[in-house]
């Protein structure tokens, strides 16, 4: 996550020593992860497997100084101990498998392998069907909503890592995801609700905004539930978990209704009302992230500023579309 977070650090901020310090973590983890171990060994690498990657795209397709070198041997540990994990069957109906499903992809793409980009929308089609029922209902509601935000999210995320390379699996079943967000979206919202003091029920996940966005505004579709979670309880979202996190910055996106929202500080002191298009946007990172020295290296430093419009469109294959950070419609923290 460090070596994702200084990635996305260098995109927006262009200084250079964030690029060097990714690299940094990038070469560290290729020359000394060794195994991985432990009885969630294969939950950890679906998890990370993608998210590694994505840090390391930016990098590759933005930094005009990245080392090769990096890559070679970092993928040549990830080769050894990531791949062949990702590439054997997990479980369709797991949060587990959902998130495997996304990292095969990512690595599909990121080595540039048609071969298993082609074998891994079979194993996601798989997934989608296996995490959901016939109308859309996430099966794994039935165990709580913190899995079941992390099964759906990987679920999302992986189908627009397809979308954005011209394979359209949102769409799949009579939009079978879209309802299974609608449907995750309505629970969480009635469980907020009761006043539920259950950390399982809070509202976690960039998938939230990425969903949103592909349903509500490319495809045009109500989705009433997700937006009132999304307006409400999601924006800004921070730092989440292994991977999860930033949704509003980096893959939400704002029509004319939207631009004016109530949106919580990162440190909970309470709704700020946000100017409309504001001239600049000011991304605050949490403390427990923003006075940790990472990996031995410069910490990220207080704030990032971002001037909109500044770093839209950047080229790369996840960044496309996936990362862009949609110019002068991105609204954080002031």
């Amino acid at each position: 996550k460090a070596a994702y977070l200084q990635a996305i650090a260098y995109n927006l901020t262009g200084d250079p020593v964030y690029a060097i310090n990714s690299m940094r973590i990038y070469q560290a983890y290729g020359e000394n992860l060794k195994e991985v171990t432990g009885s969630d060994s294969r939950l950890v690498i679906a998890w990370l497997g993608s998210v590694f990657l994505y840090g390391l795209e930016i990098l590759k397709y933005t930094y005009p100084d990245f080392d090769p070198a990096v890559e070679k041997v970092f993928m040549s540990m990830y080769d050894k101990l990531f791949l062949p994990v990702l590439l054997t069957p997990y479980p369709v109906t797991s949060n587990w498998g959902h998130a495997a499903g996304e990292s095969h992809t990512a690595a599909a793409i990121f080595k540039n392998d048609t071969a298993m980009f082609n074998k891994a929308i079979v194993n996601f089609k798989a997934y989608v069907r296996g995490g959901t029922q016939n109308n859309g209902f996430p099966n794994s509601i039935k165990r709580d909503l913190e899995h079941s935000q992390e099964a759906v999210g990987s679920l999302v995320q992986g189908a627009e890592l397809f979308w954005t390379h011209g394979v359209d699996v949102y769409s799949m079943d009579d939009n079978r995801l879209a309802k299974g967000v609608e449907i995750l979206a309505d629970t969480v919202v009635t469980r907020l609700a009761r006043k539920t003091t259950d950390e399982h029920d809070r509202p976690r996940g960039s998938a939230w905004e990425m969903a949103y966005n592909h349903f509500h505004h490319r495809k045009g579709m109500p989705m009433t539930k997700t937006k009132t979670l999304v307006l409400n309880q999601i924006r800004p979202d921070f730092i989440d978990g292994e991977k999860w996190g930033l949704g509003s910055l980096l893959r939400g996106d704002f029509d004319d209704a939207d631009k004016t929202v109530l949106l919580s500080d990162f440190t909970a002191r309470g709704p700020r009302q946000l100017a409309r298009q504001p001239k600049i946007v000011l991304f605050r990172l949490p403390a427990s992230h923003r006075d940790n020295d990472i990996a031995g290296n410069q910490s990220l430093g207080a704030s990032i500023l971002v001037s909109p419009g500044s770093s839209a469109n950047r080229p790369g294959i996840f960044e496309r579309g996936y990362y862009s950070l949609r110019g002068q419609r991105v609204l954080s923290i002031r």
